[in-house]
């Protein structure tokens, strides 16, 4: 097995084609492929077709593979809770406990099904838990508890069609997993049973910045969702690492449905227009601050050789601002100075806010690598980019290429 977890790269490596099911590949303009699945990375996608020649195939291509195992049908009478993950993947299950800082969930599957995963996450992973997930009110009334959340872990109690929560902090569970310690807003500690949670539990993580980029999200046979980070195959079996950190183990590749390198939605800013905050025009002079899909003259973003069809061009001493409504998952860019700034020292700074927050100050100079960037904006609701001179103008600007959202 190899793993290349320090630089975030998903890997997936077998040794015997035979073992491996057949996969059909649906690219982003229509055309299909079928075959073995050699090998995934960050860039590509090697599978072995029925007359044995491998094909090649550019991650950023792919829509859609399809493993060819069907995913349970989750219908309302199938009582079950759901787990959301900060990265918002989404686990289902039975019989949540919480034994120190691990949380565990019993999987939901076939009577009778052996290959159902572990689902066994840290307990800093967790956005939510909520229980009564097949009541399609329940889970309306739940998103907007969520989205409405403060600064404080919630303990939910359902009591008639309403949401109570305690306010207050989960501290651990105890050894059996049945109960919580927890600590009161309003001071002191108690040790809680899960079962009172009727509605569920609502944790208030810690703000993540910079995180792991999303190589593909990934739909199991037992209604779970992963945003995955990294993809390692042992033999027959599979480990998903999702862009929170948590690790999911499934025994065999049946356990898999298909994995979405389309991700869902995904919006470019260069589609939107921003709020612009900049100086006064100087008279007689354009106003210059950002262009959508091109440098200054019209021409295409360049930068280390590579040239971007999609992408923001912005003037230093500009501040661009967009309504994010908590819709997005991941801010995703390359950050650097287009090639046609001559000046090899010629420098700007920065910096990235989600929310008032910053999430990331950097400095960029001409001759250095561009700095591919994915930043977390789960449940944010503004996204703020400035850009400053750092020392004299050389004729530098941003370029935010391929920047875009994620859901």
């Amino acid at each position: 097995m190899s793993r290349f977890g320090t630089s975030c790269v998903a890997v997936i490596v077998l040794a015997c084609l035979h073992h491996i099911p057949a996969a059909d590949v649906t690219l982003i303009a229509g055309k299909k492929l079928s075959g073995a699945i050699v090998s995934v990375d960050p860039q590509k996608l090697v599978i072995r077709t029925t007359d044995g020649s491998s094909a090649n195939i550019p991650v950023r291509q792919i829509a859609v593979v399809d493993l060819g195992h069907k995913p349970l049908v989750l219908t309302p009478a199938l009582a079950r809770e759901q787990v959301e993950l900060v990265d918002g993947s989404v686990l289902l299950g039975t019989m949540f406990a919480i034994k120190d800082k691990i949380v565990e969930l019993q999987a939901l599957s076939e009577p009778g099904q052996k290959t159902a995963p572990k689902l066994s996450v840290p307990l800093q992973t967790l956005l939510s838990v909520m229980r009564g997930a097949e009541d399609a009110d329940r889970r309306s009334a739940w998103k907007q508890l969520v989205s409405g959340r403060g600064k404080r872990d919630l303990f939910v109690i359902k009591q008639g069609e309403r949401l109570n929560p305690l306010p207050g902090t989960v501290i651990a569970g105890n050894a059996e997993g049945d109960r919580i310690t927890f600590e009161l807003e309003s001071g002191g500690q108690r040790s809680l049973p899960l079962s009172r949670a009727t509605g569920g539990l609502v944790f208030n993580q810690p703000p993540r910045a910079v995180i792991p980029p999303t190589i593909c999200k990934v739909h199991d046979v037992f209604g779970n969702i992963l945003f995955a980070q990294a993809i390692d195959l042992n033999g027959m079996s599979v480990t998903v690492t999702t862009v929170s950190g948590a690790v999911i183990r499934y025994p065999t590749l049946n356990g898999l449905a298909k994995l979405d390198f389309s991700q869902g939605n995904i919006a470019y800013l260069s589609d939107w227009e921003p709020t612009v905050t900049a100086p006064p025009p100087v008279p007689l002079e354009p106003l210059l601050t950002y262009f959508n899909d091109h440098a200054l003259e019209g021409e295409h973003l360049i930068l280390d050789n590579v040239t971007y069809e999609r992408g923001v061009w912005v003037q230093p001493t500009t501040t661009l601002t967009y309504p994010l409504h908590a819709d997005y998952r991941e801010f995703q860019a390359i950050l650097g100075i287009d090639d046609r700034v001559p000046v090899a020292n010629a420098a700007i700074h920065v910096r990235i806010e989600v929310d008032g927050r910053e999430v990331l100050s950097e400095q960029l100079i001409r001759k250095e690598k561009p700095k591919p960037i994915t930043i977390d904006v789960k449940n944010g609701n503004e996204l703020r980019i400035s850009v400053s001179q750092n020392g004299l103008f050389l004729g530098s600007h941003l370029v935010l290429a391929e920047a875009r959202l994620l859901k």
